[in-house]
């Protein structure tokens, strides 16, 4: 089912995801105010006020951090032109600083927005929103400045083998993966590849090949007619019933309801 919201949050406190996420939506987050961590496909990016993040269809991601104020678009793929989602698919994987001038346009674009999304079927009006700050976003080169990787997070030895281990896992999550194999491929111990996977992705390893399985997953029952015997290989499942057990457990749906369902 196509939707779009414009939805805003305010926490006056620090608050971190309880768990990955992942969607069939685009989410494009405004932090207005305050300061968050943020980690999407292999990186971790600290960012502040006037910063914007596009996180496409089935993509992982989690925040964490203190006070803040952020509003996201949230839209279905489907109700943007291909021109749109090639510009929001050319800006993921980066965050980006929006210019002063673009920013004080789009955060009154916003908060109109949200006022008037509290009003029933107004889907029109909130496409047509996100349509024109999609419009301020790609109008000139200079509205959005990537923010440096490396200048944003501390990159010391134990975070960079914790992003080597993501990378692998989002490149190899359909091979049988152990935490011996990882232990052998990464010269680190078991026990302490866990700890420092643990301290920065707030999950275990487990945890995470299996999230993205789960978002794989997610998206070929989406997008595909493929059986749940090819979904389970595909996704590095060892079989159908077992696919449908992990998937039922982190998305409280079976697949094939899953797939009804959209």
């Amino acid at each position: 089912m196509n939707f779009i919201e414009i939805e805003k949050t305010e926490r006056k406190n620090e608050w971190a995801m309880s768990q990955l996420q992942s969607h069939d939506y685009y989410e494009i987050y405004f932090l207005l105010e305050g300061k968050r961590k943020i980690f999407f496909e292999n990186k971790m990016f600290n960012i502040d006020a006037g910063t914007v993040c596009i996180i496409p269809p089935f993509f992982m991601h989690k925040t964490e951090g203190g006070a803040y104020r952020r509003i996201n678009i949230n839209v279905s793929p489907d109700l943007l032109t291909r021109d749109e989602r090639s510009f929001l698919d050319s800006c993921t994987s980066v965050a980006y600083k929006i210019e002063n001038k673009a920013l004080l346009t789009i955060t009154s674009l916003l908060e109109l927005a949200c006022k008037e999304n509290s009003s029933p079927k107004q889907d029109k009006k909130m496409l047509h929103f996100a349509k024109v700050i999609f419009a301020l976003l790609t109008e000139n080169e200079n509205v959005l400045t990537p923010v440096d990787f490396n200048a944003t997070v501390n990159v010391n030895k134990k975070d960079t083998t914790v992003l080597k281990v993501v990378s692998y896992l989002n490149e190899n999550f359909a091979e049988k993966i152990t935490l011996s194999t990882l232990s052998k491929k990464f010269y680190i111990s078991i026990n302490t590849l866990c700890t420092r996977f643990n301290n920065s992705m707030r999950c275990t390893v487990m945890d995470y090949l299996n999230h993205v399985r789960i978002s794989t997953a997610k998206r070929l029952l989406t997008t595909t007619s493929y059986n749940m015997e090819k979904i389970a290989g595909v996704c590095g499942f060892s079989s159908a019933n077992y696919f449908s057990l992990i998937f039922k457990k982190h998305v409280g749906l079976s697949p094939l309801n899953y797939r009804k369902g959209k």
